[in-house]
């Protein structure tokens, strides 16, 4: 491990050096309080420092207030070397961040010691920010498909919303498009539940490969998912849809045992406007993707294609109930 040195004199340079190298530690000098930030606000920073309280052009309790104040990469633990002791001083010093301290002189064995007690609080550290980001990561992902969860997606769209009301009007607006597995309630019943998460895990997959860097998809529930285009133009969201459903349509789903079955899915798309409601866009999308089920299934349908103005939303209602849409 790494340990940084900032002390402004030569002799304890040295003897830090040496005790370090002999602990096993690789150690990284500085001589003023200036480079010493510099090096634990760096990309590859060390992660043990130990630091001088009288330094050139700034003090180790001031390096210490704005490395935390900075919170740049991971911890650093930091032992403070001083010839202070009154307990002032070093109230001081841990209010400004420090994890511990050492009286000069100091005793290399004591100090050899408190690193260690370093690198064992700084390996509980990460295991608990391992944890945590576990812990964050399974809050937001779908456990079967590993893309966004339910609660996840709805709150990307609701933001990406909020962002374009933000914005001023522009031709390129946030769309919606829900994604539904045709038949999937029969690939179930006739392979087995187990065969039905390959289909959810591959179409999930499928998406996730076939969207932009800055698209989002999740697993809305059951066999549906539902995806978000941020600030997309009409006809590049027509790509876009498109070439999930030809890519779901042309890849074989490996269900184990040597079989392979062919799948598709109906989209159904909307395109949000000024203040649109998350809600109502969901239904429309909804809408769009059974009417493409009732034309045939493996379909690409806009809202805007079943939606003729003119009509008050009950006429509108009562239109798409006429489709026939099923809810296989």
């Amino acid at each position: 491990m790494r340990v940084l040195i900032a002390d402004d004199c030569p002799v304890i340079q040295m003897r830090l050096k040496k005790h370090l190298t002999e602990w096993g530690f690789q150690p990284v000098i500085t001589t003023d309080g200036k480079q010493a930030l510099q090096v634990l606000t760096s990309k590859f920073a060390p992660r043990l420092a130990v630091l001088d309280w009288m330094m050139p052009i700034m003090d180790g309790p001031s390096v210490v207030r704005h490395l935390r104040k900075e919170e740049l990469g991971p911890y650093a633990y930091v032992v403070m070397l001083t010839s202070k002791s009154k307990a002032d001083d070093l109230v001081s010093a841990f209010a400004a961040g420090i994890d511990d301290f050492l009286t000069k002189p100091f005793n290399p064995e004591e100090l050899h010691q408190r690193l260690r007690a370093g690198q064992r609080i700084l390996h509980l550290h990460d295991q608990l920010h391992e944890t945590l980001e576990q812990l964050k990561y399974q809050a937001t992902h779908d456990a079967l498909t590993g893309i966004w969860n339910r609660r996840a997606i709805l709150e990307s769209l609701e933001r990406e919303l909020n962002r374009a009301n933000r914005n001023i009007q522009t031709p390129e607006a946030t769309s919606i498009v829900l994604v539904d597995i045709d038949r999937f309630k029969s690939i179930n019943d006739t392979f087995g539940h187990v065969a039905g998460d390959c289909v959810l895990k591959s179409v999930g997959d499928i998406i996730h490969k076939s969207l932009r860097s800055y698209d989002y998809v999740g697993r809305y529930g059951g066999e549906e998912f539902i995806i978000i285009l941020p600030a997309t133009a009409p006809d590049q969201v027509k790509i876009i849809v498109e070439r999930i459903r030809s890519n779901v349509e042309k890849t074989p789903v490996d269900i184990g045992g040597g079989r392979k079955i062919q799948i598709t899915a109906c989209l159904g798309v909307v395109t949000a406007g000024k203040n649109s409601d998350v809600e109502q866009l969901i239904k429309l999308a909804d809408e769009a993707m059974y009417c493409a089920k009732s034309n045939g299934r493996n379909l690409c349908v806009f809202a805007d294609q079943i939606r003729r103005p003119g009509l008050s939303e009950s006429e509108q209602s009562a239109q798409i109930s006429n489709l026939g849409c099923d809810s296989e």
